[in-house]
């Protein structure tokens, strides 16, 4: 698995309630995106989102040079995006532990 974060400056989603309208026009798009596991919109020393990706070739599919024309365009920055391989996920509200199989792991670095 691959867990992305990206980043754009603190506020770029603008006032609380901006933030929570773009949030709530936006959040049924990332339903159907392949790959996608989970999505977390953050805001506080930057505003952006947690991705948490089936494989890195998922991400990198949705994460593309387009994806980050339209996104520079939007904010007027180009987000930093931080990839972080994901070997294991302890999910309390399942009530279970994960292990992400060893070549998915390795595959992803």
């Amino acid at each position: 698995m691959m867990l992305t974060i990206v980043a754009l400056p603190a506020g770029a989603y603008g006032s609380a309630d901006e933030a929570r309208a773009r949030t709530e026009s936006s959040a049924p798009r990332f339903r159907q995106i392949p790959g996608l596991v989970r999505k977390d919109y953050v805001r506080g020393p930057f505003d952006g989102g947690v991705y948490l990706w089936a494989s890195r070739a998922a991400a990198e599919a949705y994460l593309d040079d387009a994806w980050m024309a339209r996104m520079t365009e939007m904010f007027g920055q180009t987000p930093k995006v931080t990839w972080l391989d994901v070997p294991c996920i302890v999910d309390n509200e399942r009530d279970e532990v994960r292990l992400v199989p060893v070549e998915t792991a390795q595959a992803a670095q």
